[in-house]
């Protein structure tokens, strides 16, 4: 990614704080944006002009729409060469949750919380790929 920015769709303040803090230790220096609902998200999404290369790390329970519905939209909206690259980032450990992400080709990856740098450092390794391929 060359122009990087990292987007956390989480409907709790504090776990945006801390993966905020967890993805700064790593060195990153690109821009962090919290949203706590998908309605924000989707809306910033719409009117971004910038596009740069986007690590979205989305919640699947949100209040009003859930993120399953909001990579659906995400989806939608990004068009080809649009690098996104969305990865789960979930408490929910239920295999259901897994495989509801795995049949949204949007998903590319289900990490679960807490966000830990050795899953970060993975996550971007492969946003990175993907962009560089794209």
């Amino acid at each position: 990614m060359n122009t990087e920015r990292i987007l956390l769709v989480d409907d709790s303040e504090n776990d945006n704080l801390f993966h905020e803090i967890t993805i700064r230790k790593t060195g990153f220096a690109g821009e962090i944006r919290a949203f706590e609902s998908a309605e924000d998200f989707l809306q910033f999404l719409r009117q971004d002009a910038e596009r740069p290369a986007t690590l979205v790390l989305l919640d699947i329970n949100l209040p009003g729409m859930n993120g399953f519905d909001c990579a659906r939209q995400i989806e939608a909206l990004v068009g080809e060469g649009r690098p996104v690259f969305v990865s789960v980032l979930t408490s929910s450990t239920w295999r259901d949750d897994r495989r509801a992400a795995q049949d949204l080709p949007i998903i590319e990856d289900f990490l679960v919380k807490p966000l830990t740098r050795e899953a970060l450092d993975r996550v971007m390794a492969r946003a990175r790929a993907k962009a560089s391929a794209g």
